[in-house]
């Protein structure tokens, strides 16, 4: 794993959500199913802010880098 490279991105990003919402919570919780930068980005569009200003509001949601459709292993 070379998380230099972009790999393992979209798993840091999920575990970190995953921990500060775990599945009981019933909210912003992200499956462990979700592995690819599209189905992350899926499930970051139903998240919910929780913070003080801006309480229940959905998350703003920035593309900065399609992902790659060519990439091969």
């Amino acid at each position: 794993m070379f998380p230099w490279t972009g790999e393992q991105c979209t798993t840091t990003v999920k575990t970190a959500i995953q921990e500060a919402f775990p599945w009981y919570s019933k909210v912003n919780y992200i499956a462990d199913e979700t592995q690819k930068p599209s189905g992350l980005l899926f499930e970051l569009k139903k998240v919910i802010s929780t913070s003080w200003q801006h309480k229940g509001e959905k998350a703003k949601i920035t593309v900065i880098k399609e992902e790659a459709t060519d990439f091969h292993e």
